[in-house]
């Protein structure tokens, strides 16, 4: 800290990084903000809105056709009022050729390892998986459940993203890789 006529000057150099969902950077760049006293305030603010504008960008690539028709993208569903609420992302999916359910819970254990999520619990006997995303507070982490269970000749598999009150995301972001989950249960 440096004074100036009994003004404090603050110097802070902060890396940005925004990273897009497969991992690559978007932005990364060093800021250098030099706040003055009392207009210390505003700056603050303006230096917070930029971290927030720069943590929401995201490179979202436009849906694949074969995507929109896809069972999983048509059950799609929100429950909640993000940023208000909970908010739970629903969706479900039948595959009346897959028979072995045990194959489809370890193909969807796999796919959600792929989509970052951590500290997977199996339930084999229930059918089910439950798991959680990486988050800077672990008690508000998201948490994603997904089951597979027998349907006549097939398998349904059923996903729920739940993210607690005040946080948000976006459902086509959302939608997207929950449905890449919930589709790899056949491969």
């Amino acid at each position: 800290m440096i004074v100036l006529s009994g003004r404090a000057l603050f110097a802070v150099t902060k890396q940005l990084k925004a990273i897009d969902p497969q991992g690559k950077p978007v932005i990364n760049a060093d800021v250098d903000v030099i706040v003055f006293g009392d207009c210390m305030t505003r700056i603050v603010a303006a230096v917070a809105a930029l971290f927030l504008v720069t943590g929401c960008v995201q490179t979202t690539k436009p849906d694949a056709p074969g995507d929109v028709q896809s069972a999983c993208y048509q059950n799609f569903v929100v429950e909640g009022t993000p940023g208000i609420s909970n908010v739970n992302y629903r969706s479900w999916r039948e595959f009346p050729g897959l028979t072995d359910q045990q194959r489809a819970l370890n193909n969807l254990r796999s796919a959600m390892m792929a989509e970052g999520f951590s500290n997977i619990g199996v339930d084999a006997s229930a059918g089910a998986l439950t798991a959680v995303q990486a988050h800077s507070i672990p008690s508000r982490a998201p948490t994603l459940r997904v089951s597979a269970r027998k349907v006549g000749a097939g398998v349904r598999v059923d996903a729920v993203f739940m993210i607690l009150q005040g946080q948000t995301s976006d459902s086509t972001i959302v939608r997207r890789n929950l449905c890449r989950i919930v589709d790899a249960a056949n491969l």
